[in-house]
């Protein structure tokens, strides 16, 4: 969707019997290539007051599937940048009316704004659907389908109880949302599937929680025995490292939540996947990548998106329960039968 205490991956220890060999993805995109596509996009998204930002998220997405490859095959984007564009003037008109309305007639505003609330769910629903229509392997389209019941819960009511319970409802949210979309998304007739386990949404986020607390703990316990520790020459920096640690342990919980699942996803026939990223090393990427792009005020970000998605490749895995090649050929030819452009279906993406 590596470490915890599912870390033994059985996906990849343990293939069932008569199963092809596991593969890996691989992303062939050099930061040379993407910078020639990220100067030219940001140049002439400047000069047209964004408009070309479509143009240029159709070419940026065009660049990278088509750099990540999965047993000889890459992927493909198939969007059209009016599509794109049409759907930020439908989300730029609706934030535009709620701000006149909501100055002119700030009661009106308020119900607007629980309207766009209520709307919010069906909202990303479209855009879900929208996205992976757009995207495909070997001419078979991937889709998705999500009710608007659960998305109201994973997506307004969970976050607000999440809230109302000091974070002690997170775990269950996150897993939530990831099974929620885990098994919303569909690869041509086939379902993708996940039963993910609500112990091991917990045992992230209490490593997390013990990582956090751990460094606040040894100082206090050094002052609470009289041992020299001025907070008033720290003060100004515990702001500083509380929201670097926030940080950190965000991406800490990313990383191990994705490869949780991933390790319980499966694609009907009996597909599986592995991932393998390692907490430390997807924190320090994305730490060290944030660092970088801000010394360089911002043009070493094709670098920076190159490194990330190459290692997150290199710990992607796709375990066939068949040969790979044909079961994707018997769906391109199943797909056939009732149009292989139902992406079209999908006209705009509204971004909110």
């Amino acid at each position: 969707m590596g470490g915890f205490m599912y870390d033994a991956n059985p996906a990849i220890s343990a293939p069932s019997a008569g199963a092809a060999q596991p593969v890996r993805l691989v992303f062939s995109g050099t930061a040379s290539e993407y910078f020639s596509i990220w100067i030219v996009n940001l140049i002439l998204s400047s000069l047209t007051f964004g408009i070309y930002s479509a143009w240029a998220k159709v070419r940026n997405n065009r660049y990278f599937y088509g750099s990540t490859s999965l047993d000889g095959a890459s992927f493909e984007y198939h969007a059209k940048p009016m599509q794109i564009l049409k759907g930020r003037l439908i989300a730029f008109a609706l934030i535009a009316i709620y701000a006149i309305v909501g100055n002119l007639v700030p009661p009106a505003g308020l119900a607007l704004g629980l309207l766009w609330l209520f709307l919010a769910p069906l909202v990303i629903n479209l855009g879900l659907r929208f996205n992976a229509r757009m995207s495909s392997y070997r001419n078979v389209h991937f889709d998705f389908e999500g009710s608007y019941g659960k998305a109201f819960l994973v997506v307004i009511l969970l976050p607000i109880v999440t809230l109302l319970t000091a974070g002690i409802l997170a775990p269950l949210a996150h897993r939530e949302m990831s099974r929620y979309l885990a098994n919303g998304y569909r690869f041509g007739t086939k379902r993708f599937s996940a039963e993910l386990p609500l112990g091991g949404f917990y045992m992230i986020y209490f490593q997390a929680l013990g990582l956090f607390l751990i460094p606040a703990i040894v100082p206090l316990f050094l002052w609470a025995v009289g041992g020299p520790l001025d907070f008033s020459e720290i003060g100004a920096l515990i702001p500083l490292f509380l929201y670097a640690a926030i940080l950190l342990l965000a991406l800490f919980v990313r990383a191990k939540a994705r490869n949780l699942v991933f390790n319980s996803a499966q694609l009907e026939g009996g597909h599986r996947f592995a991932s393998s990223l390692s907490p430390w090393r997807y924190a320090w990427i994305s730490a060290s990548n944030l660092f970088l792009m801000v010394v360089s005020l911002g043009f070493l970000l094709p670098w920076a998106r190159v490194r990330m998605a190459r290692y997150i490749a290199d710990n992607t895995m796709v375990i066939p329960a068949s040969d790979l090649s044909g079961f994707v050929s018997q769906l391109a030819a199943n797909q056939q039968s009732f149009g292989s452009e139902m992406a079209d279906l999908a006209d705009v993406e509204i971004a909110l």
